[in-house]
């Protein structure tokens, strides 16, 4: 063989060589590509599923939300209701307590015009249930978890709904606030 005839061959063998490289290369660059594409897909796929479940899971606490304001409507008319019986009673028991009595308390326009502070009702309302002003003072500590002593309860009692309600003790104050409708069978809940 010639010289000329084995740089041919030779240049032949190189370039074919060549050219399954540069083959093989572009291969290896497609299967990355369709690799990477893949990998996206997959990434895709998983954040549409990630939103799918964060839509139902939004969709779960509307219906949560609505289903507990429905509660919370119904347990407040039932609250209504029961303020309304036990104004019925304590109302009846005082009448049937002057009428036996044989005193009628007057109410006055002043009357119908008192203002009171959420602590002075708080303290109203544990009186109409027979608390004295050192449980009431432990009630409302523990309530509001801050101490509160029986001789501040005694100074609302003595200082604030007296001089309010124009009375000199416990009996008229509590038959004078259930007359204006001052005490609530239940108390509201003071976090709504």
């Amino acid at each position: 063989m010639s010289i000329i005839t084995k740089l041919i061959i030779g240049n032949s063998t190189d370039i074919k060589a060549r050219e399954q490289k540069e083959t093989l290369a572009i291969e290896n660059e497609k299967q990355k590509a369709e690799a990477k594409s893949l990998q996206l897909e997959n990434k895709l796929n998983k954040i549409f599923l990630e939103k799918l479940a964060a839509e139902a899971k939004v969709e779960q606490l509307m219906l949560e939300k609505e289903a507990y304001l429905a509660q919370k409507k119904e347990q407040e008319k039932f609250l209504s209701f029961i303020d309304k019986i036990h104004r019925e009673i304590q109302n009846y028991k005082i009448e049937s307590l002057t009428d036996k009595i044989g005193v009628k308390p007057q109410l006055t326009d002043s009357d119908k015009q008192i203002r009171l502070t959420k602590r002075e009702l708080d303290v109203l309302y544990y009186l109409t249930l027979n608390k004295s002003p050192k449980n009431i003072a432990k009630i409302i500590t523990i309530i509001e978890n801050k101490p509160i002593s029986d001789s501040t309860i005694n100074a609302v009692i003595n200082k604030k709904l007296y001089p309010k309600f124009q009375v000199f003790n416990i009996g008229q104050l509590v038959e004078k606030a259930v007359m204006l409708n001052y005490i609530p069978f239940l108390l509201a809940d003071s976090k709504n």
